[in-house]
């Protein structure tokens, strides 16, 4: 059962240092995972300064198709921290730890087939804001030839965060392989 309070992100700076600590151990013991390796980390790196410095936001994008891969992904982004977005329904089965750490975290929750207005404000206050890049991974999305991206600047919408009924305006969006 769903409480139907939305899980309000708070990030904590405590509960972040402390999963910096615990997470490569609950990554050995719990997912049996013993190293990850990053591919062009020198891309994400310069990515990673541009945002730092203001001069772009920053989407993190990546395929999810096992419960290992927000925890991979946090573990080998150590360069910064991450706005992660999440299926609401993850808080059901995923314990109390994770009700407890997530909004703590910063992290979104998002809510599939329903009125998604507080994950939906959420994000656009951290899209505005630029305090965190933000990492998405859509559900299952693992199909043959899913493993390139186009190249290129790509052109993507953007409405104001005040001013959700806005007419969208073009930005540039180049995706890097990573």
């Amino acid at each position: 059962m769903q409480s139907d309070a939305f899980p309000t992100p708070h990030f904590k700076p405590s509960v972040h240092r402390f999963v910096r600590m615990a997470g490569p151990l609950y990554m050995r013991l719990a997912l049996g995972v013993k190293k990850v390796v990053v591919f062009n980390r020198a891309t994400l790196k310069a990515e990673l300064a541009a945002f730092r410095e203001g001069r772009q936001r920053l989407i993190i994008a990546f395929r999810h198709t096992a419960v290992e891969d927000a925890p991979l992904v946090l573990m080998g982004i150590r360069e910064s921290h991450l706005a992660v977005l999440y299926g609401r329904d993850v808080l059901n089965w995923a314990g109390s730890i994770t009700k407890f750490i997530f909004p703590r975290l910063g992290f979104i929750a998002v809510q599939n087939r329903a009125t998604n207005r507080d994950g939906i404000q959420y994000l656009r206050s951290e899209a505005q804001s630029g305090r965190f890049p933000i990492a998405l991974a859509p559900e299952g999305q693992s199909k043959p030839g899913s493993q390139t991206l186009p190249s290129g600047p790509q052109r993507a919408g953007r409405r104001s965060p005040s001013s959700p009924s806005a007419s969208a305006t073009s930005t540039q969006t180049t995706p890097h392989p990573l």
